[in-house]
């Protein structure tokens, strides 16, 4: 026997005299037949199994519409539970007990015409159709019964007569659907992927035309009760709410509105391929039943099915996600920072929509809430040494991009390993983009200018996509990608040359020439020097206090005691310099004041006058040694480098006209206007002065640096010639 599995029972009663009763088979409906069946004949009318009493009354059960559905089950009178096939193999059996035909003791009774045993036999005379005996029933078709002409009566039976059937009343099957993705927001918590349609919702007809004797009425199953909705009415069903009207002809229209979202139980990834939910469905079934007299005398369903919603995602075009870095902030570089990373959403290049189940929610601490993960989950596709199209600037070789263990990006040179990695990309649960560079780009159009033809380099491989996957709370999922290809830069970094100055000291012994002209004495008087001249020479002194004046003179001092006379050269304008290179006073105010015209303005016995017998002709000084004139330095000291590394590739004497070119590594000399310039590519330099090198003047070269990838930058270093002593030697002239 069959175990019950359907979903509801219909009890089915005996028909009043004369009466017709059509049952629509529903698919999960049983029908329970009550004890009066037991007198009814039974045969089948072609998908229909008929019941007829002796009064005339008449029970059919249509199977017509079923159609690769389950047939529902059939409960007997006595509670024995078959199912359809069992039962139409039991109207063949002969065997059934009990057989009330001549053999049994009822001959002539009332009851079936005839009988088919398991030979193919007919058995005339048979009364009905007693309880079955509760083992199990060989399956018969119902193509096989209706084929079978041994259904036909047998010629001994006299035909049974067929009453007149009143026409019953009609009640077709309504299938139809509505959407999740319709529900909009403020219906339900999250609005369907589809807020503002209208397929939420759903109407039509209901085919029901009453029988002639108008005492029929429509009953509809809620999932609490039936409901009268013969002149219309409200039913509400497990998913949503049905409205019954009935129209002014008679006629009856329904229209089914979904109440909120469901949980359907079949995940999808982005809708089964095809981009929609709908593969999965849930039926919302109202049984409909036409009462008459308080029989049940026609039955149909309303089925809504319930489509469902899953999350849709959308790249949208007018977002922006770029990444740059600089090889200036690298170690080394002009612009040197503790990191060189940049950092980005992903999460505003996709637009995420849900739909009605809303974002998967994480459970917390015995809570649901919202939660990045699992709703949300971002990733970079399989990378397996797809070319970046930038190179290494320290190996020349090209970048070539793979996906780690942890599903971070490694861009680096095929003979390095990830831990020398040229520059990294990660991405965190939120969507964050983070590049971090670890080692300078090759530029390969070198200009050396912000904002110029090199100024950053792109990484163009297509391939690197961020990925995310978005999963709503019945887990649907949806994925969608995002390419990063052209829209990570990376800045270059440019060698600064600054002009340098350089510094070189040499020192000159002079001789003193002296003349009768032009002489300044000093006497000391009361241990303090003095200067006196003779009248004769009155303007020499002032040319002597002229600055601009470069004509030096000599002078002649007796000490206070001893009576040695001391000869001293003195550089016009500037300072008094003793035998010994020693500044006596560096200021001459008043020299002029203690003059007299024979020079005793400080008494004879302090103040002697000398009376040169020598040459006369005007004092000279002249180059008699040279000392020091070396100079060094590095021109690299003060100029900015580059994370691509940094030499002096070339120097000039005449500005740029004329250069020598310097290889990495190398040194060149050059003359310059009053030395020898002596310069490495790393920047060391050495200066040596020409004996024959003015006080003051300056020695100017131009050089050029550049870096890795070919950026260079001009500047000067110019070296300074200075005379820090003079020294003078005496002329004994006693």
């Amino acid at each position: 026997m069959a175990a019950t599995t359907q979903n509801t029972r219909l009890a089915v009663q005996a028909p009043a005299v004369g009466q017709v009763m059509v049952l629509t088979a529903v698919p999960g409906q049983d029908f329970i037949l009550e004890g009066a069946f037991d007198q009814a004949e039974v045969r089948m009318d072609g998908g229909n199994v008929v019941f007829n009493f002796a009064d005339g009354g008449q029970v059919v059960l249509d199977f017509t519409d079923l159609g690769d559905a389950q047939a529902p089950n059939v409960v007997m009178p006595d509670g024995t539970i078959l199912d359809m096939q069992e039962f139409l193999a039991a109207l063949g059996e002969s065997e059934i007990e009990p057989a009330a035909g001549p053999e049994g003791g009822a001959d002539g009774s009332g009851g079936v015409g005839e009988y088919r045993d398991d030979a193919g036999n007919l058995i005339a005379g048979v009364d009905r159709l007693g309880g079955l005996d509760p083992r199990e029933f060989t399956s018969i078709t119902v193509e096989s019964l209706e084929a079978d002409d041994l259904i036909e009566e047998a010629d001994a039976a006299p035909p049974i007569p067929t009453p007149s059937i009143p026409t019953p009343p009609v009640l077709g099957p309504v299938v139809t659907q509505v959407e999740e993705s319709s529900l909009d927001e403020g219906e339900v918590q999250w609005p369907g992927s589809n807020d503002g349609g209208t397929a939420d919702s759903t109407s039509g007809a209901i085919p029901f035309t009453p029988g002639p004797g108008g005492e029929d009425q429509l009953f509809i199953r809620g999932v609490d009760e039936d409901v009268d909705v013969t002149g219309g009415g409200i039913v509400h069903g497990q998913y949503g709410t049905l409205v019954v009207t009935q129209n002014p002809d008679g006629t009856y229209s329904y229209e089914y509105t979904l109440d909120g979202n469901i949980d359907h139980p079949v995940p999808e990834e982005n809708g089964g391929g095809d981009g929609r939910f709908d593969d999965d469905s849930l039926p919302d079934v109202f049984v409909m039943q036409v009462v008459n007299n308080g029989a049940i005398i026609a039955t149909s369903s309303l089925t809504v099915n319930v489509l469902d919603d899953g999350p849709v995602i959308d790249v949208v075009p007018e977002a922006s996600l770029s990444l740059r870095t600089e090889d200036s902030y690298l170690p080394g570089g002009s612009n040197e920072q503790p990191t060189n990373t940049d950092t980005a959403s992903a999460g505003g290049v996709f637009q995420v929509v849900f739909g009605a189940d809303g974002p998967k929610l994480v459970q917390y601490n015995g809570e649901y809430s919202e939660g990045g993960d699992p709703s949300l989950e971002y990733s970079f596709g399989e990378l397996d040494g797809v070319d970046s199209g930038l190179k290494d600037m320290l190996t020349g070789e090209s970048i070539l991009l793979y996906t780690d263990e942890n599903g971070n990006v490694i861009g680096r040179v095929e003979s390095l390993g990830n831990e020398d990695a040229t520059f990294t990309l990660t991405i965190n649960e939120y969507g964050v983009v983070t590049l971090e560079q670890l080692r300078p780009i090759m530029h390969e159009a070198p200009d050396g200018v912000e904002g110029g033809l090199d100024e950053v380099q792109i990484l163009t491989a297509e391939e690197l996509v961020v990925n995310i996957r978005a999963t709503d709370g019945d887990d649907d999922s949806a994925s969608e990608s995002f390419s990063l290809g052209g829209l990570i830069e990376f800045g270059d970094d440019v060698v600064t040359a600054v002009h340098d100055r350089g510094h070189v000291d040499f020192s000159q012994d002079y001789e003193i020439r002296y003349a009768i002209s032009n002489v300044l004495f000093l006497v000391d008087v009361n241990g303090e020097e003095q200067a006196f001249k003779i009248d004769d020479y009155e303007n020499l002194f002032n040319e002597m206090k002229d600055p601009d004046n470069p004509q030096g003179f000599v002078a002649w001092v007796e000490a206070q005691t001893g009576g040695t006379i001391t000869a001293y050269y003195i550089k016009a304008g500037q300072v008094f310099y003793d035998s010994d290179g020693n500044v006596i006073d560096p200021e001459l105010e008043g020299l002029g004041g203690y003059l007299a015209g024979n020079g005793n303005t400080f008494g004879g016995s302090n103040v002697q006058i000398l009376q040169p017998t020598l040459d006369n002709h005007d004092p000279d000084a002249v180059d008699s040694g040279f000392e020091g004139g070396i100079g060094s330095g590095n021109v690299l000291d003060n100029d900015d480098g580059s994370a691509d590394g940094i030499w002096v590739n070339g120097v000039s004497n005449d500005g740029g006209e004329t250069w020598q070119e310097i290889s990495e590594g190398g040194v060149v000399t050059i003359e310059g206007a009053y030395g020898t310039l002596t310069l490495y590519s790393n920047g060391e330099y050495g200066y040596t002065l020409n004996d024959s090198a003015p006080q003051g003047a300056e020695d100017v070269f131009s050089y050029q640096v550049r870096d890795g990838d070919g950026d260079q930058s001009l500047a000067m270093l110019t070296i300074e010639i200075a005379l820090e002593t003079m020294l003078t030697s005496n002329v004994d002239i006693a």
